[in-house]
């Protein structure tokens, strides 16, 4: 009995509850239902029967599209503003590009010379059992009968040195030289380089003499550069332009011990950096001096500025 009073009396509370949240619940949806309907009545001035909430949307929507909006002649000024800032980096882009190739392709050229120069000492003795001719300038004038013979003596002598190298560069002296304009590094043109041999990656040898057929010319203060045979130039992208040295042509001393770059810190002589790598001294030998700088420090910053020194900056920057 008292168990179905309990349980009479849990019921009718359930019930009871029940009813007030749903006369709460719906109060909420006759408030929601209100609000929607206000939206909705149309104007007693009869413009408009459209929710305020729609034209505020509308209203907003178009106020941010006019905000944003750009003029033709803003979107003009933007383009021109861009292209002068392109005009003006891209080129400076490209150049640091172009130098950053010349010098990854310099080193390999180097470490390639470096490598037959050893295997042909290796094999043939050093180059004072080459059997070697002073040979640095072919003498005389063009107008002299015999000049054509100096000539022809001379280019033998001159590149008597390269027939013991280009074997282990997998090489041969071209049957053609040919000649093509050369300048030096500030500019200024002289004469003309010449195509003695084709390395297998394209790079030519332009250049090649004797300049102590016993190895014993002293251009500095270590063993290599107490003990200097000639010259090996090299142009790394062959005729295209420009053909400069210190740019796209670099020369190194093959020695009696090995071959070793023009212009290095250990140079004090002819042909240093100070002397011949370096814009503001014009001259014909102008970048003899550079090939060092590049290999050593891996820039040619001798070119956008004229106060590096190996004692002092390495780079414009410092």
């Amino acid at each position: 009995m008292k168990k179905n009073l309990v349980d009479e009396k849990a019921t009718r509370h359930d019930v009871t509850r029940h009813c007030e949240e749903g006369k709460h619940s719906a109060a909420r949806r006759g408030n929601l239902l209100n609000g929607l309907l206000r939206h909705f009545v149309p104007r007693n001035d009869g413009i408009s029967s459209t929710p305020q909430s729609l034209l505020n949307v509308k209203n907003l929507t178009s106020y941010r599209l006019n905000e944003a909006a750009f003029t033709l002649a803003e979107v003009l000024i933007t383009l021109a503003v861009i292209g002068i800032v392109a005009a003006m980096t891209i080129p400076t882009l490209i150049s640091n590009y172009q130098e950053k190739v010349t010098v990854t392709k310099l080193k390999k050229v180097y470490s390639v010379l470096n490598q037959a120069y050893s295997m042909a000492i290796q094999e043939n003795g050093d180059p004072t059992q080459w059997g070697l001719s002073n040979a640095i300038s072919v003498g005389g004038s063009p107008d002299d009968e015999d000049y054509e013979e100096k000539l022809s003596e001379y280019f033998k002598n001159a590149t008597k040195p390269l027939t013991y190298i280009l074997p282990y560069l997998k090489t041969d002296l071209v049957d053609n030289v040919i000649d093509y304009p050369r300048f030096s590094m500030d500019g200024t043109e002289f004469g003309y380089f010449k195509r003695y041999a084709v390395l297998p990656d394209g790079v030519y040898i332009v250049l090649s003499t004797v300049i102590s057929s016993n190895c014993s010319e002293n251009f500095g203060n270590n063993l290599l550069l107490n003990n200097v045979c000639g010259e090996i130039g090299v142009d790394l992208n062959g005729v295209n332009p420009p053909n400069a040295t210190g740019k796209d042509v670099f020369l190194f001393y093959y020695t009696k011990y090995g071959i070793i770059p023009m212009g290095s810190k250990y140079q004090t002589r002819l042909r240093t950096f100070a002397s011949d790598c370096n814009l503001s001294q014009k001259s014909n030998l102008n970048g003899y001096g550079c090939t060092a700088w590049v290999i050593e420090n891996g820039n040619m910053d001798y070119l956008h500025c004229d106060d590096l020194s190996w004692d002092g900056k390495h780079k414009c920057s410092d």
